[in-house]
């Protein structure tokens, strides 16, 4: 080796490193993960439904519980309803015979509503009694069935500010907006304007997996013998610790 011509020589680890573009740590980090992994699954002497428990089993779920189509179909604008096999529009109807200034008790047509909606009992709080082809709101500004959310937002003014920011009702499509595909389900798309209260519901059933155990609400199952992992904490090499 002379003074104008020095070589140095790297490590065989360090040149290996600098030829493969990869330090040690990376090389030694995924083999000692995959050792612990495996030592979990197979070396603890137990098979992971000794440690973990039985594999939950997968709930039943009907298929109208997570259909995401709408509710209900609400009417067109301008509204159409079937009347001996034909479309007819409300007004076809309402402008033979002029509309009752009271809503009567007992309605002879449109039977098959059913008229609960609190303290809004009157049809013409909503119907106009002009223009059957069109709503009414208090203002006695005429709009028509496509704009119910206008309508709805005169009492239900909370709900409607969190439907137009998307945290309450249903969004399909797309969640970006600037997509153009996104759709906005409408109040009747899903609330039976003259019921709108919904029926009881049966919640789906809760998760159920070795790490959160039972979710039956009977116990904190984070906390009891009955939890996967506090099971696994217990182990000692396949056998409980002395005193438990």
């Amino acid at each position: 080796m002379n003074g104008h011509n020095r070589s140095i020589e790297l490590p065989r680890g360090n040149a290996h490193s600098a030829r493969s573009g990869r330090s040690p740590i990376e090389i030694v980090l995924p083999v000692a993960w995959f050792t612990i992994a495996g030592w979990f699954v197979w070396g603890s002497g137990n098979t992971s439904e000794e440690v973990l428990g039985p594999i939950p089993s997968t709930p039943e779920v009907a298929a109208s519980q997570i259909d995401p189509s709408p509710l209900r179909t609400p009417l067109t604008d301008p509204p159409m309803v079937e009347i001996g096999g034909v479309q007819q529009r409300c007004s076809d109807c309402h402008a033979i015979f002029a509309s009752l200034e009271v809503t009567p008790s007992q309605i002879l047509q449109h039977s098959h509503i059913q008229l609960d909606h609190g303290l809004n009992n009157r049809c013409y709080n909503c119907h106009s009694r002009t223009d059957r082809d069109k709503l009414i709101l208090h203002d006695e500004t005429l709009i028509g069935f496509a704009d119910t959310p206008q309508l709805c937002a005169q009492c239900h003014g909370t709900v409607y500010r969190d439907w137009e920011r998307g945290t309450h009702g249903r969004t399909t499509g797309s969640w970006d907006r600037a997509s153009g595909k996104q759709e906005r389900l409408l109040c009747i798309s899903c609330h039976d304007p003259h019921r709108p209260r919904f029926d009881a519901i049966e919640p789906l059933p809760g998760p159920n997996t070795w790490r959160m155990g039972e979710q039956d609400g009977a116990e904190d199952t984070h906390a009891s013998e009955g939890n996967p992992l506090e099971r696994w904490k217990t182990q000692n090499n396949g056998h409980p610790k002395k005193g438990h």
